[in-house]
Parts: structure tokens; sequence; C-alpha cells
């Protein structure tokens, strides 16, 4: 945005600068004068910046006490503003300002009025072999970004979030090279006719600079919203899919009491007032630390789960692997036995990763109920699920481990969703000695990934905040051309194009950048969330991804209109006119 916005001043000074070198004043005064001025205004929106943020933090830490706080499980939040922090911001704004502002200032002065001085006419550019260099090194990219994608699809290894997001900067660079390659091709036209299409595009490629800015502006803005957005999940899809992260259970339940009878045995069920149209997934419990997202603690002895696997067969996805899981019967892998007596386990990928700190293929160190050192593979990572916060073992290793263990705490509910109330009020009134707590798997999924999204939000609100500087300056752009080109559109209008025609014209050239960059940053963040797009079971939030580019669109097409009917009044134009 500071490029842009100096650059559009470096423009509209650029017959005053041409005459100060004319005069003989050197580069190096020249230079000295429209830095000092251009840093004054940069440090007085640095510092409108600093108030800004304390601003919007302030608001977060308020959501986060407020509104937020049953996701954050806390209201004990506060802000801590530090000196150092805000100065150490404020220096890094400006010395970014000052290199956006510094080269292209050299390059305008060395290049185009010291050519000047000497020649007296501007210079030319070449549109030989750069041009071939510009659409060669977008092919190139783009084929880059192509084959990374390809190889982790071909592999299906969709977990690499670091070579999907250089996939994605690849493909961003080769879309801005392309369509600076489109921009500045050479044109025909018909002699004696006058194509307002042709012209839009005309206009369009005069200054390539300004249109590419506006461009690369959107792009990246649309990109930085539409990834946090991909992201963002969707808390209640595909519950009833066996793949989610309910596995297709409709309630998950645990007692303060063991349950020490198998509760899929129909006697067991009689004695309990419990109908056989449900079914139980029994899991006995070794008490640890919480290792989910709500606990913002690192953790080192979360709770362990021991689960008979083959009643997990075909439950839930994998998002990380190693040798050690089969990959047509995961489940069935925590049954064997490894060397130096390790015990394979599972967990949330998130879980391994945030909440422990480590990695799939890490070993998990733990200590039995004997007091004796444990030690727990990680072979597989779940995609988010409802056993966050735990780790799972088979239960034939757990009861070596664990041999006390008189019966289960932890069950998983597999019925139809038609039959809810009457499962609850049957478990609620058949449990209720064993002090049974029971919530839909749905519900505590919906818990876990809400504290996810409330952390995106934070972050798509402040790629919200860099949409508006850029429409605003969309705005000014648009506003400053039109004024440059008042005679030229007051000269359409006198030949008999109407305001309809010629507003058309200016709303078609501007659509046509500001599609290209939001086009661009869908793009290229579809790819860098394909991990998260192509599982059907994380959730993405695809009514959020579409409603942020119906968002930046008619945002984009609702400035455009307002400024061109302002600037397209009648008045103005009869100025103009009279000027030429």
């Amino acid at each position: 945005m500071i490029v842009l916005l100096f650059l559009l001043n470096l423009e509209s000074r650029s017959e005053q600068l041409r005459t100060l070198v004319v005069m003989g004043i050197p580069l190096k005064t020249i230079r000295r004068i429209t830095l000092g001025e251009s840093m004054l205004v940069a440090l007085v929106g640095s510092l409108a910046g600093i108030g800004l943020s304390v601003l919007y933090n302030k608001l977060v830490f308020m959501a986060m006490n407020g509104v937020w706080s049953g996701v954050i499980r806390t209201q004990m939040m506060f802000m801590d503003i530090r000196i150092s922090t805000l100065l150490t911001g404020l220096i890094a704004t400006l010395l970014i300002a000052l290199l956006a502002i510094w080269f292209p200032l050299n390059r305008k002065l060395n290049r185009h009025f010291s050519t000047y001085k000497k020649r007296g006419t501007g210079v030319k550019l070449r549109t030989g072999l750069p041009r071939r260099i510009i659409i060669w090194a977008s092919i190139l990219s783009g084929l880059a970004s192509l084959a990374m994608v390809g190889s982790q699809l071909v592999r299906r290894e969709l977990v690499n979030v670091p070579l999907f997001f250089g996939a994605g900067f690849l493909l961003l660079v080769s879309a801005v090279l392309f369509f600076y390659w489109y921009l500045s091709r050479i044109l025909t036209e018909k002699r004696g006719v006058i194509d307002l299409q042709l012209l839009s595009t005309r206009n369009a490629r005069r200054n390539l600079t300004r249109s590419m800015s506006i461009v690369i502006l959107f792009a990246i803005g649309a990109f930085l919203v539409i990834s946090t957005g991909s992201n963002r999940k969707d808390l209640f899809s595909n519950a009833a899919d066996t793949g989610s992260g309910t596995g297709g259970f409709l309630y998950y339940a645990e007692s303060t009491a063991p349950v020490l009878k198998k509760l899929n045995n129909p006697e067991v069920q009689y004695e309990f007032g419990l109908s056989e149209s449900y079914s139980f997934v029994q899991l006995r419990k070794a008490d640890g630390d919480d290792a989910s997202c709500l606990n913002l603690n690192k953790i080192i002895n979360p709770q362990i789960l021991g689960v008979e696997p083959e009643m997990l067969e075909d439950r839930f996805s994998f998002v990380t692997r190693t040798a050690y899981l089969d990959e047509a019967h995961p489940w069935l892998s925590l049954l064997q036995k490894l060397e130096e007596g390790v015990i394979p386990a599972i967990a949330d990928e998130t879980v391994i990763k945030w909440g422990l700190g480590l990695s799939v293929g890490d070993t998990l160190r733990y200590t039995n109920s004997r007091g004796e050192d444990m030690r727990l593979l990680l072979i597989g990572g779940l995609a988010p699920s409802i056993f966050q916060g735990n780790v799972l073992i088979a239960d034939k290793h757990f009861l070596e481990q664990f041999p006390e263990s008189s019966g289960t705490h932890v069950f998983l509910v597999d019925g139809t969703v038609g039959d809810t109330a009457m499962i609850s009020s049957e478990l609620g009134r058949g449990m209720r000695d064993l002090g049974w707590d029971m919530e839909l798997s749905a519900e505590r999924l919906a818990e876990f990934n809400s504290v996810t999204n409330a952390y995106l939000s934070i972050f798509m609100v402040l790629g919200a905040l860099g949409l508006l500087v850029g429409t605003f300056g969309l705005v000014v752009i648009l506003w400053r051309s039109v004024m440059e080109r008042s005679r030229e559109i007051a000269l359409l209008k006198a030949v008999g194009y109407s305001r309809k025609q010629i507003r058309i014209l200016v709303v078609r050239e501007y659509m046509f950048l500001l599609l290209m960059g939001i086009g661009t940053g869908f793009v290229t963040a579809v790819v860098a969330t394909l991990p998260s797009i192509l599982n059907a079971h994380t959730g993405t939030s695809f009514y959020s991804i579409l409603i942020w580019l119906a968002v930046l669109g008619i945002n984009g097409w609702f400035w455009i209109q307002m400024v061109a009917r302002s600037a397209l009044k009648n008045e103005s134009l009869y100025r103009a006119l009279r000027e030429e």
C-alpha cells in the first residue's frame, strides 16, 4: 500500500521533479527532500497505526473475556502493552516504508530523469527479450507449483503444509508475471474505429505499475482472507460420517464409576433398562492431564485410553502416519508388538504437535501404575476428532501397564439420529448411579473446533482490515485516473458517447484489474490450503470462503461505481471539454 500511494504521488510530481533536474539541482538533494517529505507522512501514519493496533488488541481481549470466554475458558486475560514492542513495530514500519520509497524514487531519478537530462527524451523500454523472459518465468513458476502439488497428490501426503504454501506462492508469482506479460502485449486496432472494450484494455495498460499494484494488492489480501477462511472448521459438517471427527458415533460419554460389564451384551442391556437399537465402544482410562486445545499449557502426561482396535475399524481419518501404521487396517496396528517393549499409540495430530510438542514417529515417555517407564510410539495422527486430548493404545497393552484397571470409563454410543432423544433418556436413567456424563459427539467436536475458529477469526479480521486499506488504495487510484483522463472522457462525451457508456468503460477497466487480483488470491489460497480442503473430514467451511469472495467482489464493485458516477458529472465534463 505504501509503494502504491507513493508511486501515485511520484507520478503526480513527475513534471516537478523533471523541472528540478533540468534546473541543475543535484539528484542527491532532490532525493533527500522527497524522502524527507515522504518519511514524515510515513511517521504520522505509523503513529496512527500504533494507536489503532492498541485499540484492536483491546477489542480482541474484550471479546476473549466476553463473547469468546466460553471458548478460551477464562475471563482473566489482560493486555500487556510494552513500549519496547511498540517502538520495535514503529521502527520496522518506518524501515519498510523507507525501502518501499527509496527504490522506486531512485529508479525514477536515475533512469528517467538522468536520461532525460542527457538526451531530452524519455527512454523506451524494450518489448522483445524482456517479455519473453517474463512469460517463460511465469510458465516455469507455474509448472514448478503444479509439480510440487502433483507429487504430493500422487504420494497422498496431504499434510506437508509448508510445501503447499510454497506451491501457492510460486503460483502467485506465475500469475502476476503472466498478467504483466498480458497487459504489456501490443494490441491491434481498426483504423478509424473507437472500440470501447479495446480502449478499456489500453487504459489498463497505460500505466503498468499502477495496474499491477492493484492486482498484487488485492491478490495478497484475498490470499490472506481466503486461506484463513479455508482453515476455519464447519462445526457440524459430516457429523454422521464414519470418517469424520465423530467417527459416526452419536454420543461421547464418561462415567465416574467404572462399568464392569460389556454393554453390548443383551442381558446387560436388559439389566440397565437399555434397548438393543444402539451399540457401545467401551474404553479404559488412565487419568492424566488434558492435552486438548482447551488447555493452553504444554502437557507431559496426557490421559491414556485403552480400546479394542477392531471396534474402531473404518472409523475416523488419519492425516499423518508412519511405516508402523497399516494403510488398510490402521487401527489394528495398535495390536502389534514392537521391539524393546515399545507400545504403538495413536492421537490427534494437533494434540501430538501442539499439546505434546512432538511429531508423529516420536516416542512419548510415561509412567505406568507400577512406577515403571512406559514408552509410547506415536505411529499415526488423527484428523481433529472427539479423542482430542487423549492418547489411544490397544486394550491388551493397557491392561499390561495398568493391571488394576477393573472396568471402562469412556463410551462411544453408535445410534441413529432419529433415536437421539430416546437414547439420551434411557442412558440417563439406566446409568444415573455411575456418575454418567454424556454429550453429543458433534457438539464435543464443535467445542474443540470453536477454539481454532476463534483464533482464526482474529487473523481473518486482520486480513479484512488489510483489504479495507487496499480498497482505499483502489479508490485513490480510480479517482486520480479519472481526473487525469477527464479531457479524454469529455471528448468521448462530445463525440456522442453517453455517460452510461463511459461509466461502463471505466468500471470495466478497474473491475478487470480487481477480479484479476481477487481471482489470483483465491486460486493460490486454494492451492496453499489443499491439505484442509481435499481432506473431506476436516470440515472446511466453504460457505465462509464463498461469502468472503462475494464480499470482496461486491465491495470493490460498489466503490468503483461510486467513484465513477461522482467523477462523471456533467459539470466536471463540461469544464474539462472547455480546457481541451
